[in-house]
């Protein structure tokens, strides 16, 4: 009970102070431990608070970050906005973060953040049950390949 008020606390903090990179790092950590405990206990609840509180500190810190021309920070925090939404099985939303998230990345030329960012659309594609298109799919897994290999070649 300690840490969650310490942690509410801390969040408080971070908004009142306008951090967008502390509000991102606070829905990371969050987001990190419901994972972790659902490793450790098998015990998922897609709605938990935390990932709802996760997903709010991850849409302000995004705004932030979007007004002030952050990309490669922006492109994390939508990477782990689209998680949120997968974990909760919203795949539409999550589709549309991760190529957001994509966006973001090219602008920041950061071909790391680019290639997960397809990683993780063509998975949510792929796990979506919604009719995928194939070839959308595989263009979404070489691309991230190609992305993460592209200063080999």
């Amino acid at each position: 009970m300690a840490t969650c008020l310490q942690s509410s606390l801390w969040v408080t903090d971070a908004w009142a102070q306008g951090d967008p990179l502390a509000l991102q790092k606070s829905a990371i950590q969050r987001i990190e431990n419901l994972i972790s405990h659902y490793r450790k206990t098998g015990d998922y609840q897609p709605r938990h608070p935390d990932l709802a509180t996760a997903e709010t500190e991850l849409a302000q810190s995004n705004r932030m970050l979007s007004a002030r021309g952050d990309w490669s920070a922006l492109s994390l925090g939508l990477i782990k906005k689209g998680t949120v939404y997968r974990m909760q099985s919203r795949w539409t939303e999550a589709i549309a973060t991760y190529q957001q998230a994509h966006e973001a990345a090219k602008k920041a030329k950061h071909v790391n953040y680019q290639a997960d960012a397809l990683a993780w659309l063509a998975l949510t594609e792929h796990s979506s049950h919604i009719e995928p298109d194939r070839l959308s799919f595989f263009n979404h897994i070489w691309n991230s390949v190609f992305s993460s290999t592209s200063s080999f070649w």
